[in-house]
């Protein structure tokens, strides 16, 4: 599927999507980590966490196997949430975020109007069902969660 484009020169919702969807492993790693991501995604970062981990765990992690964890996770917790009842429908967008900015570099551009097909995106970035929001098959053997397969599906 393609990305949704709000046509504005300042906001775009396709570069939006696929920040998200590129840069959510690496965010959720380093939530996990309990460290603060700011400034903190060169590549520099990840000697400065991966050698006191590996210190601390006698494990030898790499940047690349810290990010499959993160990516793991995402799926995961959406696996979890989908067993627990969560729905698409509850992927929503809050009172606050569909205001529309009076300032700034988004002054007057709200997301509003694309909400719904930024998730869709979003769904279909992640390698999740578009109707479900489930992990798809193909994306949980890929990241060494196949054992979820017959759980969701």
């Amino acid at each position: 599927g393609s990305f949704v484009s709000l046509n504005t020169k300042t906001r775009d919702a396709d570069e939006t999507v696929k920040t998200v969807v590129e840069k959510g492993a690496d965010r959720q790693m380093f939530d996990c980590l309990v460290i603060c991501r700011f400034g903190s995604e060169d590549a520099e970062t990840y000697d400065d966490i991966t050698a006191p981990l590996n210190a601390a765990t006698g494990f030898e992690y790499t940047k690349q196997e810290l990010l499959d964890c993160g990516e793991r996770t995402i799926h995961l917790a959406r696996a979890f949430s989908i067993k627990h009842g969560a729905t698409p429908d509850l992927d929503c967008m809050s009172e606050k975020l569909a205001e529309v900015p009076v300032d700034g570099v988004y002054k007057g551009v709200s997301i509003a109007p694309v909400f719904k097909q930024m998730v869709k995106d979003y769904y279909h970035g992640m390698g999740w069902d578009e109707k479900t929001s489930k992990p798809l098959p193909a994306t949980l053997r890929r990241i060494g969660l196949e054992e979820l397969i017959d759980d969701l599906w």
